[in-house]
């Protein structure tokens, strides 16, 4: 990916999962290092289950234990909780949304979709 990003002259930013990060750090650097924005997910990506949630302590820890220091916060699947905004507040971040969601978290869905060419609906 930062290869042709390189080739294309792009600038990204690349939302991160603290696990992987810990598993790839060298990843990361060499993202940063090419220029391109760190910002973060949490450090589990409990997608299936982040937006019920219903301790604010719950998420303001998978917030922290990301361990990446960035400014922008995507929720996992792009899900959110009443929770998210003040713990985001605390920390100086902004929450990251989308308009579109092309269901790439829901395996299944996203080979259908993908083999229709479109993910119009």
């Amino acid at each position: 990916m930062l290869e042709i990003l390189q080739r294309f002259g792009a600038k990204a930013t690349f939302f991160v999962i603290g696990e992987r990060v810990a598993k790839f750090p060298a990843e990361l650097e060499a993202i940063r290092a090419a220029g391109h924005e760190v910002a973060q997910s949490l450090r589990s990506h409990p997608s299936g289950t982040f937006v019920v949630f219903s301790a604010a302590a719950r998420i303001a820890a998978e917030i922290d234990r990301c361990d990446v220091s960035a400014r922008y916060f995507r929720a996992p699947a792009g899900l959110k909780n009443f929770f998210v905004h003040p713990a985001l507040a605390r920390r100086n971040m902004q929450l990251i949304g989308w308009t579109v969601r092309g269901l790439d978290t829901v395996s299944a869905m996203a080979r259908t979709r993908s083999r229709r060419g479109s993910f119009a609906g």
